[in-house]
């Protein structure tokens, strides 16, 4: 796909052909989002510590953290789909 040095969120992407393939606004969203499947979810604001209902269900994955401050656990395997959260202090 074609960018402008200064693309707009309507502004219409095309392929090296010249056809229309998607807005920049819908290819950004879609770029984040596969950003974001390399990203764990991480809570640093906690106010409990995890659970093991704190699972792949609301988006944690292997490597997410928790901070229940001064703890801080990270999401260290699942067991079906109950979470494994160890304290890391």
């Amino acid at each position: 796909m074609l960018l402008s040095s200064n693309p707009q969120r309507g502004d219409i992407l095309v392929d090296e052909n010249g056809k229309a393939k998607e807005t920049f606004a819908i290819w950004m969203s879609q770029m984040t989002e596969s950003n974001n499947e390399d990203n764990p979810k991480n809570n640093y604001r906690a106010t409990l510590a995890p659970t093991i209902d704190n699972n792949a269900s609301q988006g944690f994955t292997v490597g997410s953290e928790w901070i229940d401050a001064p703890t801080v656990y990270r999401l260290t395997s699942f067991t079906g789909a109950d979470a494994t959260w160890t304290a890391l202090n």
